[in-house]
């Protein structure tokens, strides 16, 4: 590029608000290869202003020395990356080596911007022009991140990306948009790891968070206090997508550094797991999970999320496991594939906890541990919390006591198991069942009975057989039930032939409500 001289033309000076006077009429030209260090001599009061057009193209070395005390910078021969640099308090990871095509190393390099942004103050930011970054150990920062047009390919077991330390010490207000981060292992194998973290983000205070996508790894996000809080910050969720458990809340994993993660908001976001990955029908599979500390801290606290998506194939195990208090689940949408129900596992000293309002959560089925109590789903949709429109074939024989199984069982809040036992969420329910069937005598009796798992008798029908034709049998109740208390639907005849049951949907039918 070629050196040009600067002109600068007086200002006007005076206090704001007064009116303004020129100072000087003339011109003042700063030469075209003046140092960097060199400066302009100022006619009493005038300030100057110069405009500076910033090179295009790929950054080079720079070819002068930057100012150390006033911010003048040599002019024609700075490059845009030195400029960018000098003016804007970016730290450009590749100014420091790194390479970004995938395939060289760049672990050391980043970390070496990461350092010097942290160094340079808090107003500096670590950034990743677009590029592939191949690394292979935790890379640290501690400072402001622009990360979006970049991804991160990671090859080890480890932590990918740890925003803070184990100090104990708090990052506070920075604005951090991390890059895209891959486990690449992970992904080429199908397989999860059982240690790897995508992003662990410990102790930070009124934040900025935001990324695209994590994927491959035990845990793609984690949100940690240790020692501190991991408190008031604001999360914008891109994909967690394919990750042993998504996201997780936890406070410090060390029994000696207890911490806890309150009042954080969490925006949007889909969160998947992958139906074609061994492994991920397990306990530790999850979408959101939340942890209590290792020596009984309380878990999260009063941390909401709001617009996010639950994705992906369903299995037996759990979607969202809430710990601590007060966390609410505001208009999600819950993605359901697969023949398996939902589940919500409230664990142990999990309190007001609520799912308020969103779709597609109408097969879920809640998990209550002891010492919880106050959660609670807040449907936007139909009251009814269960039902099914018919029954599995049944011959019953005469004077046998046998339970219903429904066919087709659409579980909310309530789920069923092979031998026809349901077991609802705590509360009182209003269960009404209907069961259609044909006798081979006229004779006797049969019934139809809503029996308690302790043997309670919640609810009888009993009905004449005074012929072999299809006979419609009805029974309701209305029962509180507790933590792990089930019942179930079963009939009973006494015709000395077989009672066999109607499969057709319009005569068969079960429907519970919680009151």
């Amino acid at each position: 590029m070629q050196a040009s001289a600067l002109t600068g033309t007086p200002m006007v000076q005076g206090d704001p608000g007064l009116p303004a006077r020129l100072v000087q009429g003339s011109t003042s030209t700063l030469p075209a290869e003046a140092d960097a260090t060199s400066t302009l001599t100022e006619l009493g009061d005038a300030q100057y202003r110069l405009d500076l057009a910033i090179p295009r193209g790929e950054p080079g070395a720079p070819g002068g020395t930057d100012a150390a005390t006033a911010g003048w910078v040599k002019t024609g021969t700075q490059t845009r990356a030195a400029l960018d640099q000098a003016y804007r308090r970016g730290y450009s990871v590749k100014e420091y080596g790194a390479i970004g095509n995938g395939t060289t190393d760049d672990t050391a390099a980043i970390q070496a911007a990461a350092n010097a942004a942290l160094a340079a103050g808090s107003d500096a930011t670590l950034y990743f022009p677009e590029g592939t970054y191949r690394t292979s150990g935790t890379i640290q920062i501690k400072c402001a991140v622009d990360g979006r047009a970049a991804t991160i390919a990671y090859y080890g077991t480890g932590t990918a990306v740890l925003v803070g330390d184990e100090s104990n010490a708090v990052v506070a207000r920075k604005e951090i948009w991390l890059p895209r981060i891959v486990n690449r292992t992970n992904l080429a194998a199908k397989r999860f790891d059982g240690a790897s973290i995508g992003v662990r983000l410990v102790n930070l205070n009124t934040c900025q968070v935001g990324f695209d996508f994590i994927q491959a790894f035990e845990e793609g996000m984690v949100c940690e206090g240790r020692g501190q809080g991991w408190v008031h910050n604001t999360v914008h969720l891109g994909s967690l997508w394919g990750n042993h458990r998504n996201l997780v809340l936890r406070p410090s994993a060390h029994e000696n550094y207890p911490g806890w993660v309150q009042s954080n908001l969490f925006l949007n976001g889909r969160l998947s797991l992958s139906d074609t990955w061994g492994a991920v029908d397990d306990p530790n599979a999850g979408q959101i999970v939340m942890l209590n500390g290792p020596s009984g801290e309380a878990g999260p606290g009063a941390n909401t999320w709001i617009g996010t998506s639950i994705e992906g194939a369903q299995y037996e195990r759990y979607r969202i496991a809430f710990a601590g208090r007060f966390n609410q689940l505001i208009n999600l949408r819950w993605e359901n594939q697969g023949p398996n129900p939902m589940r919500i596992h409230y664990g142990p000293q999990s309190y007001f906890n609520w799912i308020t309002g969103g779709y597609g959560l109408v097969t879920a089925v809640e998990v209550f541990d002891s010492l919880s109590g106050g959660n609670r789903i807040v449907p936007a949709e139909a009251p009814v919390e269960a039902r099914s429109y018919a029954v599995n074939a049944l011959t019953v024989a005469s004077a046998t006591a046998t339970p219903v199984v429904w066919s087709g069982f659409n579980g909310y809040r309530a789920e069923q198991d092979a031998a026809g036992t349901i077991t609802p969420r705590p509360g009182r329910w209003q269960i009404n069942a209907t069961v259609a069937a044909q006798f081979s005598h006229a004779t006797g009796f049969v019934e139809i009975r809503i029996v308690k798992n302790d043997g309670t008798l919640l609810g009888v029908e009993r009905y004449p057989l005074m012929s072999t034709q299809m006979r419609t049998l009805q029974v309701s109740a209305r029962e509180t039930f507790a933590p792990g208390q089930s019942f179930r639907v079963e009939v009973y005849h006494t015709n000395n032939g077989t009672m066999t049951t109607s499969p057709t949907g319009r005569y068969s039918r079960l429907q519970l409500e919680l009151l």
